[in-house]
């Protein structure tokens, strides 16, 4: 019975605080994601012509 209590007693507040840390979260990834893509194809283009020149 007391677990049951303590899952209903859970506030609306701190799930919308969870949520919104959840979402913040979840932007800074895709900007990291999205930002190191955008290093990868970089460095990925160098490495090309370094083999264009090299060939």
């Amino acid at each position: 019975m007391k677990m049951k209590r303590q899952i209903k007693k859970v506030p609306i507040k701190s799930m919308q605080k969870l949520f919104k840390i959840n979402i913040s979260n979840f932007f800074m990834r895709s900007i990291l994601l999205v930002s190191c893509n955008k290093r990868t194809k970089v460095a990925q283009k160098r490495e090309y012509g370094k083999f264009l020149i090299e060939s």
